[in-house]
């Protein structure tokens, strides 16, 4: 009987997730599609045709009620990404998992309402409805947050060219940062009619993650275009202004949100962290002026992976002292032991399936560091650290570009060992 039951379950879950599902939208203008109601309607008969079969209080019962949950959650693992393409999907997405959550508790009190369990049959039963309704929650919140990728979207390719150029150099109001600021605004505007007001809290709690990580990806990226000889911009000064004014553009945003979002002010409280830390480090580096090892620990606590912590503080330099970044490099691997020490207590596992990769900022900072191509002076044992820093979480060694990239960083120690020598001897 179970063994028939869940082939049964597994096969009208196929054909539910990969139907077409009718797209609606709310009086109130919230965007669903008929998932859930599709997916609960053959979960509740199904259900009931075991209820009808089976005693009230049969153990087999629990254990065939308890195989549809755990079924219904691996298939919502599986194709959950399929509901993702766009920002409406993600909207209608959002909406969905949490109606979803909603109807699998409803669900299962259904079952305990029709049934005689003992208390430890009713124990079992409910630790599979929960973690049914964890997953639709948790891909719920997903959904909402993926949304932030597909406004970054348009603005990667509207400001690769122009983010940290000269033209954003001689800008006097930090035009770019608006162009980010008024993009977010333009979305939020349909999104606030499309998406529930708890998805929306959650997508604005991602999107100053986001809106930091573009940010700083971009400054990472800056640094691959000049070589080592001069600053990569016209005018530290003046740079340095540009990036402080646009950072606070970005702040000013998300602080002018906390009167409808209260709980934001600590998002916003703890995300720029990094930037102060980002703008301290910038301006040691351009006035020689402050302790950097001051900031070495925050660094830390955002990217918790010291080689790629190392590889950001040399970028940082690079941009504005490249004359400096040897010494900065040497600066920092006297405080790698107690930096180690912060990773060791503060270092979790980033689940990439419940946390999308652009709020994520070691993942960012990884991405470009993979695609990197400047040599950097610091010793070839130092960079092949860096192959550890790629396959420390499973999804950095699961591919093989990814390996092969990784290999190709290491590969290049031995030309940077022997232009630091070079370096010396001219020195």
């Amino acid at each position: 009987f179970s063994n028939r039951t869940e082939g049964q379950t597994k096969e009208w879950l196929d054909n539910v997730y990969h139907a077409e599902h009718a797209k609606n939208q709310t009086t109130e203008g919230r965007l669903t599609t008929s998932l859930p109601e599709d997916l609960f309607a053959l979960a509740g008969v199904q259900l009931r045709t075991i209820r009808d079969r089976l005693t009230k209080n049969s153990f087999v019962l629990v254990a065939a009620s308890s195989n549809i949950f755990n079924e219904m959650k691996v298939k919502q693992l599986e194709t959950r990404d399929l509901f993702l393409a766009d920002l409406e999907t993600c909207c209608a997405a959002a909406n969905d998992f949490m109606r979803m959550a909603e109807q699998a508790e409803e669900v299962y009190n259904e079952v305990l309402a029709t049934t005689e369990l003992s208390a430890t049959d009713q124990t079992f039963l409910e630790d599979s409805a929960n973690r049914l309704m964890i997953q639709y929650t948790n891909d719920a919140v997903y959904a909402a947050q993926r949304v932030a990728r597909h406004i970054f979207e348009p603005l990667e390719e509207e400001l690769k060219d122009q983010l940290f150029s000269e033209q954003w150099e001689e800008m006097t109001h930090n035009e770019m940062a608006l162009t980010i600021v008024r993009t977010i605004e333009d979305y939020m505007a349909d999104i606030e009619e499309w998406m529930e007001e708890l998805m929306v809290r959650k997508l604005v709690d991602g999107l100053v993650k986001a809106a930091i990580n573009f940010y700083i990806k971009h400054l990472l990226l800056k640094a691959e275009k000049k070589g080592n000889k001069e600053s990569c911009f016209a005018n530290n000064s003046r740079a340095f202004q540009r990036i402080s004014g646009d950072m606070l553009q970005i702040r000013t945003y998300f602080e002018g949100l906390v009167e409808t979002f209260p709980a934001l002010v600590r998002v916003i409280s703890s995300e720029f962290e990094i930037v102060n830390a980002v703008l301290g480090l910038l301006y040691i580096a351009v006035n020689g002026e402050g302790d950097a090892e001051d900031y070495f620990p925050v660094l830390q606590k955002f990217v918790k992976n010291v080689d790629i912590v190392r590889f950001f503080i040399g970028d940082l330099w690079h941009l504005v002292n490249p004359k400096g970044e040897r010494e900065i490099y040497e600066l920092f691997e006297l405080h790698v032991p107690t930096l180690e020490a912060i990773r060791d207590s503060s270092e979790t596992y980033v689940d990439e399936h419940y946390v999308d990769k652009t709020l994520n900022l070691d993942l960012v900072m990884v991405d470009v560091l993979l695609e990197s191509n400047r040599k950097r002076p610091i010793k070839g044992e130092t960079m092949k650290s860096m192959e550890k820093a790629f396959g420390k979480w499973g999804w950095r060694g699961s591919s093989t570009e990814d390996e092969s990239k990784a290999t190709a960083v290491a590969a290049a120690a031995a030309a940077d060992d022997e232009a630091a020598a070079n370096d010396n001897n001219d020195e």
